[in-house]
C-alpha cells in the first residue's frame, strides 16, 4: 500500500525540483545558441583583477570542453558580486566545474551547473543469476553507454535505494555481446535484487580530471544563493580550511532534466555526498536550500584529528590522517577532550617535512607502517607539518588529538529538505550548532554526531540543538553490523578494542520537539554524552519492519527506540509514542552503564 503522505511529499519534493530547472533550462533552450563555456572564466577573471564589486554575466547556456582541470577558478575575489541568474553552465568533461580560492564577501547568484555526458548511466535489471553472483541491465535509453561500478539498486516505484540493499559498491561491469551490461559481486547482493528493478551506476572523474563539482577553499564568507547543482563526478560541494562563514540560501543540489533521447528522468544527483564542509573556523548557515538523490550523504561538518609523531619542549611534529590536508594554522588549538588542556598553535612550518626530519621513535613509525586500514595508527606520512606551541606539549607522542578551532562550529541548518539514500547529516567534532526546522524523508539517519575516524580518534562536540524537525522514514538501507550508527539519530564515540567511550565526549545535547514517523529500529542511539535531553518529541507508527542489523556487533536493541549507553546527566521527558510496531519489544529507552564489550566481527573491505 502506498504512503500518501509520502507521495504527497515526492510530488511536492519533484514540483519544487522542475519548477527550479524550467526556470533555467527548457526544451527551448536545448536548442537555442550556446556560448563557449570560457567566456565565463574571461569575464569573472577581468571583474576579479580589477577589483570590480560587481559583475553581471549574459544569462544563456556556456558549455564546452577545457584543457585545464577545472572550468572556472576564481581567485582572491575580494567584495565581489557575481549575478549569474539565468546563467547555466554545462561542463563536457567529467572535472572540477568551479574552484573558489582565497576570496572573501564573494557572492555567487543564480548560477545553475550541470556535466553533458552525465557522470553516470542507469538502466533496468532484466535477469538475476540463482546463484546471485550477477545480474544483466539494460541501459536506458539516452543515458551513457559506460560500464560504470559504483552501484545501486533502486525500487522502480519508489525511485530510490532499495530497502535493505547492502554494499555492492565493488562490483564490476562489462558490456557483453546482446547489449546487456553484466554486473557482478563476487558476495553476492543478498538476494537485494530482482528484475524490473532499476540500478544507478556512477564514477568519478575522466582521465585526468579532478572530482567534485565545487570547491571553496581557504576562504571566508562565501554566499552561494539561488545556486543549482544537478550532477557532479564525485561529491557535489566542497568547502575546506579558512575561516568559513559561509551562506548557502536556496542551495538545490537536484537531478537535472532526461538527456537527449532519454524517457526516464534521472536517478541520481551527485555521484558522492551532496555538500561538504572541512576545516573551517566558523561554521556555515545552510537554509531553505534541498538535497535529493545524492549518491551518498546530504551534508557534512569535518574536521581532522591528527597524530602527534614527536615533541621535543614547545615543539610538535604533526600528521593529518587525511594526506591531502593539514589545516592547522597559527591561533588553532589542540586538544584530547572537551575538559583538557588545549596548547595553542603560535607557528607552522609552510612546508611538509620529510619523515627523515621528524624525530619519531622507531617503534611508533614502525606501527604506521604496518598499520592496516582503519586501524588507529592508519596514517600516511606524507604530510607532515611541524609546529610550535604556547607551552610544553603536555602528552606523550603517539597519541591523535584534533582542534576546536578547525571544526565548522557556530553553524545553523535550517528549513532544508533532505530526501537521499545516505546519512543526512554528518557532524565530526563541531559545536554550538542549530539544526532546526528540516524535513527529511527515506534518508538513512538524519543527524551523526560521531566521527569518520578509528576507535580512539580524538574527538568533542557541545552545545547542538535538534528541534522542530519532520523525519519520515529511517535505517532502511545498508546494514552496517560493525558500525555504530544504528539510529535516525546516532551520537556515538569509540575507543581502541571496541569499546564505547565514556561520558563526556560530548556535552550538552538537547533534542526536541521533533516529530519521527516508520523508523526502523532505534530513533535515539546516544553514548558517551554528559548533559543530554530528549524532550516533547512524536515517535509514530515507528518499529513495523524489523531492524536491519546495524550496530549487531556493539550490542545494540533493535528493538528499543532509544538505545543509550555510558552518558550522564540525562533527561527524557514528555515524549509520545503512537501505533509502536510489532518490532519494537524491548522498553521505550535502554539505558546501559558499563557494558562488556561484545564479539567484534569482521568489517568489510574500505
Amino acid at each position: 500500500m502506498k504512503d500518501p503522505f509520502l507521495s504527497r511529499f515526492l510530488t511536492i519534493c519533484f514540483t519544487a525540483a522542475s519548477t527550479l530547472l524550467a526556470a533555467h533550462t527548457s526544451r527551448a533552450d536545448e536548442v537555442r545558441p550556446s556560448r563557449d563555456i570560457g567566456l565565463l572564466q574571461e569575464q569573472i577573471s577581468r571583474a576579479v583583477s580589477s577589483g570590480q564589486k560587481r559583475v553581471v554575466i549574459e544569462p544563456g547556456i556556456y558549455r564546452g570542453r577545457t584543457k585545464e582541470n577545472v572550468f572556472l577558478s576564481i581567485k582572491g575575489a575580494k567584495d565581489l558580486e557575481i549575478d549569474a541568474r539565468g546563467v547555466i553552465m554545462i561542463c563536457e568533461k567529467l572535472t572540477r566545474a568551479i574552484a573558489v580560492n582565497e576570496c572573501e564577501d564573494l557572492r555567487i547568484l543564480g548560477l545553475t551547473v550541470d556535466y553533458d555526458p552525465i557522470p553516470f548511466t542507469q538502466g533496468t535489471i532484466v535477469e538475476v543469476d540463482a546463484a546471485d553472483k550477477w545480474m544483466d541491465v539494460r541501459i536506458h535509453e539516452g543515458y551513457p553507454l559506460k560500464p560504470y561500478s559504483r552501484l545501486d539498486i533502486v525500487d522502480a516505484e519508489a525511485r530510490h535505494r532499495k530497502h535493505g540493499m547492502p554494499f555492492v559498491w565493488g562490483s564490476k561491469a562489462e558490456f557483453r555481446e546482446n547489449g546487456l551490461l553484466r554486473i557482478s559481486l563476487q558476495q553476492g547482493f543478498k538476494k537485494s535484487a530482482a528484475a524490473g528493478d532499476l540500478v544507478s551506476l556512477s564514477t568519478g572523474p575522466e582521465e585526468g580530471g579532478i572530482p567534485h563539482a565545487v570547491t571553496i577553499e581557504k576562504s571566508a564568507r562565501l554566499t552561494l544563493k539561488d545556486f543549482t547543482l544537478h550532477s557532479a563526478p564525485g561529491f557535489g560541494i566542497v568547502n575546506g580550511g579558512g575561516y568559513g562563514d559561509h551562506h548557502y540560501d536556496n542551495v538545490r543540489v537536484v537531478p537535472g532534466h532526461k538527456p537527449k533521447g532519454a524517457t526516464e528522468e534521472r536517478l541520481l544527483s551527485t555521484s558522492w555526498d551532496a555538500i561538504q564542509f572541512n576545516d573551517l573556523r566558523k561554521g556555515p548557515i545552510m537554509e531553505n536550500s534541498m538535497v535529493m538523490s545524492a549518491g551518498d550523504d546530504s551534508w557534512s561538518l569535518s574536521s581532522r584529528d591528527y597524530l602527534v609523531l614527536a615533541a621535543k619542549g614547545k615543539t610538535v611534529w604533526l600528521v593529518s590522517r587525511v594526506s591531502y590536508s593539514n589545516g592547522l594554522e597559527a591561533g588553532d588549538r589542540l586538544a584530547r577532550s572537551l575538559d583538557g588542556l588545549m596548547p595553542r598553535i603560535i607557528s607552522v612550518e609552510p612546508n611538509k617535512i620529510p619523515i627523515e626530519q621528524c624525530p619519531i621513535s622507531p617503534d611508533l613509525l614502525e606501527k604506521i607502517r604496518t598499520a592496516k586500514s582503519w586501524d588507529f595508527h592508519d596514517f600516511e606520512l606524507i604530510n607532515i607539518r611541524q609546529a610550535e606551541l604556547d607551552m610544553d606539549y603536555p602528552w606523550e607522542p603517539g597519541i591523535s588529538v584534533y582542534s576546536p578551532d578547525r571544526n565548522c562550529s557556530g553553524f545553523v541548518l535550517r528549513n532544508n529538505t533532505f530526501h537521499s539514500p545516505g546519512r543526512a547529516g554528518l557532524i565530526n567534532g563541531a559545536s554550538n550548532g542549530l539544526i532546526e526546522g528540516n524535513t527529511y524523508m527515506v534518508c538513512h539517519s538524519v543527524l551523526d554526531i560521531y566521527p569518520n575516524l578509528p576507535g580512539g580518534g580524538a574527538t568533542g562536540a557541545k552545545n547542538i540543538i535538534f528541534r522542530n524537525n519532520l523525519i519520515k522514514g529511517t535505517n532502511h538501507f545498508c546494514p552496517a553490523p560493525w558500525n555504530l550508527t544504528a539510529g535516525a539519530i546516532n551520537i556515538a564515540h569509540a575507543e581502541p578494542g571496541k569499546k564505547i567511550a565514556g561520558e563526556g565526549v560530548y556535552r550538552d545535547i538537547v533534542i526536541n520537539n521533533n516529530t519521527f514517523e516508520q523508523a526502523r529500529g532505534p530513533v535515539f542511539l546516544i553514548t558517551s554524552t554528559r548533559g543530554l535531553r530528549i524532550a516533547d518529541n512524536k515517535m509514530i507508527d515507528c518499529q513495523h519492519q524489523p531492524q536491519l542489523g546495524s550496530g549487531e556487533s556493539w550490542g545494540v536493541d533493535g528493538a528499543t527506540l532509544g538505545w543509550l549507553n555510558n552518558n550522564s546527566d540525562v533527561r527524557i521527558e514528555g515524549n509520545v509514542i503512537r501505533n509502536r510496531g510489532a518490532f519494537g519489544t524491548s522498553e521505550p529507552f535502554v539505558i546501559i552503564e558499563n557494558p562488556v564489550p561484545p564479539e567484534k566481527k569482521d568489517e568489510p573491505q574500505r
